[in-house]
């Protein structure tokens, strides 16, 4: 009993079918889970997917970051999941956007709904050397889908606080992870929303003209509800963008 709950401490989320094997018997696996249960050493997430406990407290003792990453075997924490994951969420929320080749049903745990997003690719998708239990979009990648995909970011106002906050991103992979979108419309919001920023992110002039060259000549919408027209970008946004970024200290721009 002792070896196998070392071993899913060590495993930390793990299905029936990881203790299946461990164990070499269903039904003694299914018994096993039944007595870590009871004694409050295990708890279940869902059907067959389990997670260790806290020893001290009885309560589950992983984070959702890495119950999210658990899913499948290809799922990693994308959008706003990722935005707060790297410290820079200015809500917190509990809905939790999961990428995945494969999809899965959606579930509650803790608080949390587990929520399925089709995985467009996994460029820039990794696992921290600090927290190998979890998969996430590094920073760079979460802010390109976070604006290509604004609604899960939270929506605008969400977005525009957690980009005010960001110190630093590294251009050469925000050129990556926008070609390998390849979409002529992101270009034009990405270089439209971080123009606003670069005050502080300070990215080089070169970057804007790549984006601007690599937006379509058609006008586009920042929103649906876009009004007001930016005619460097050839982009409508929302009229009160900027009170929008107005944080304490005043207006960002």
């Amino acid at each position: 009993m002792k070896d196998y709950i070392q071993k899913l401490h060590k495993k930390r989320v793990f299905s029936l079918k990881d203790v299946t094997m461990m164990t070499g018997n269903l039904n003694t696996a299914k018994s096993l889970l039944a007595s870590y249960i009871r004694r409050g050493l295990v708890c279940r997430i869902r059907t067959n997917h389990y997670a260790v406990t806290d020893i001290a407290t009885g309560i589950c003792g992983v984070s959702k970051y890495e119950i999210a990453t658990a899913i499948t075997p290809s799922a990693y924490i994308s959008h706003h999941g990722a935005m707060e994951y790297h410290g820079y969420g200015h809500q917190l929320f509990n809905r939790m956007m999961v990428c995945s080749e494969t999809g899965f049903r959606g579930f509650s745990f803790d608080g949390i709904d587990y929520v399925y997003h089709k995985s467009a690719n996994d460029v820039g998708v990794y696992s921290p050397a600090m927290d190998s239990h979890v998969r996430v979009t590094d920073l760079e990648r979460t802010v390109i889908d976070c604006i290509r995909e604004i609604k899960y970011a939270g929506g605008l106002e969400e977005l525009l606080h957690c980009l005010e906050t960001i110190p630093y991103l590294e251009e050469r992979k925000l050129r990556v992870y926008l070609c390998e979108f390849d979409s002529a419309i992101l270009y034009k919001k990405t270089g439209f929303l971080l123009s606003l920023f670069n005050d502080r992110l300070e990215l080089p002039t070169d970057f804007f003209d790549i984006c601007r060259k690599c937006s379509n000549a058609s006008v586009s919408k920042l929103t649906p509800e876009s009004t007001e027209y930016f005619s460097e970008w050839k982009l409508y946004v929302p009229e009160n963008i900027h009170s929008l970024m107005i944080q304490e200290g005043g207006p960002l721009v």
